[in-house]
């Protein structure tokens, strides 16, 4: 069976967004690409079949054309200090060597749980965690956080609780007045600038 690819999806749903009149930024595209490489006990070395799935997870990533690459090292709190940040290393080194021209972040993290919880040799804690970012997602989170700033903006609301004052009859040469209370219901300064009478 044909897998259709994730650029595809997103594709077809854009078009159809376009074509019902949606918003587009209703569609969320701004995960990164991310792959999990899992190390041996102790060691800064990758699991061996991760090594033979190294040209295939290259293959992946070149495709993807990055612009950004956070590589993430992780180590069991039963593992040594700093062991974390080398597997981290030795994918940067990995991929640098094979031509993957990106702006890269690299860290370690000791998982911090108790060893009486979690099995010496847990898996998941000997990993490295690489997150790819081509330019469509890039742009897709420069959009997200964009329209996150536009709604949160501060907006001062005027708010009147009578917006209407009938005097009735007045005789002519009397002067009249009335007061209209209004109130900022918003969470910005309220400036009149002008008032208009009806």
């Amino acid at each position: 069976m044909k897998q259709i690819n994730k650029i595809n999806i997103i594709v077809m749903v854009l078009l159809i967004m376009l074509l019902s009149g949606s918003r587009l930024y209703a569609i969320k595209i701004s995960e990164p690409y991310q792959y999990t490489i899992h190390f041996e006990f102790g060691s800064a070395t990758p699991e061996l079949d991760y090594i033979l799935k190294f040209e295939t997870i290259l293959d992946t990533i070149r495709s993807k054309r990055p612009i950004k690459i956070e590589i993430e090292g992780a180590a069991s709190i039963n593992e040594m200090a700093g062991l974390a940040a080398k597997r981290a290393e030795y994918i940067e080194r990995w991929l640098k060597s094979e031509k993957i021209n990106a702006g890269y972040t690299v860290r370690g993290l000791q998982v911090s749980e108790s060893p009486s919880l979690r099995s010496v040799y847990e898996r998941d804690d000997r990993r490295v965690t690489i997150r790819v970012y081509d330019q469509k997602i890039i742009y897709a989170m420069q959009d997200a956080e964009r329209i996150k700033r536009e709604k949160e903006k501060k907006k001062p609301v005027a708010y009147v609780a009578g917006i209407v004052h009938s005097f009735g009859s007045v005789l002519e040469g009397r002067s009249v007045a009335y007061e209209f209370n209004i109130r900022n219901a918003g969470d910005a300064d309220l400036e009149i600038i002008k008032v208009k009478p009806g």
